[in-house]
C-alpha cells in the first residue's frame, strides 16, 4: 500500500509542476515614476518607455525630474543625455495614455 501511494505521488509530481508553472503571473515592468510626467495622472503599466542612462548618478537625476528628463531624451537612446557616454542602464518611464506616450517619443 505504502509502495502505490510513493509510485502514485512519483507519477503526478510532474504533472503538478508543469501546470503549476504553466499559469505564473509574468512580472510588471517596473516604472521610475507612479505619476505620467506629462498629465501627473496614475501610470498605467502597459504605456511604457524606456530611456538609457550611463551611470546610477544620471539615473538619480533622472529621476528626480522625469518631466524635464524626457524633454531633452529620446526613447531607447545609445547614449546618456547628461554625460554623453554609452548607455549603460536602463530605466522605465510609464506613461497614463497612449496619447501622452507619443508626446514623449
Amino acid at each position: 500500500m505504502k509502495y502505490q501511494k510513493k509510485m502514485l505521488i512519483i507519477k503526478l509530481l510532474p504533472i503538478f509542476l508543469i501546470f503549476n508553472f504553466s499559469f505564473a503571473v509574468p512580472n510588471s515592468v517596473k516604472t521610475i515614476n507612479s505619476k505620467c510626467p506629462i498629465s501627473s495622472k496614475k501610470v498605467d503599466p502597459a504605456q511604457t518607455l524606456s530611456y538609457g542612462v550611463c551611470c546610477g548618478n544620471c539615473l538619480k537625476k533622472a529621476a528626480a525630474n522625469v518631466s524635464a528628463f524626457i524633454k531633452k531624451t529620446k526613447p531607447n537612446n545609445k547614449s546618456c543625455s547628461f554625460s554623453a557616454k554609452p548607455v549603460r542602464k536602463t530605466l522605465t518611464i510609464g506613461f497614463c495614455c497612449s496619447k501622452c506616450k507619443k508626446k514623449a517619443s
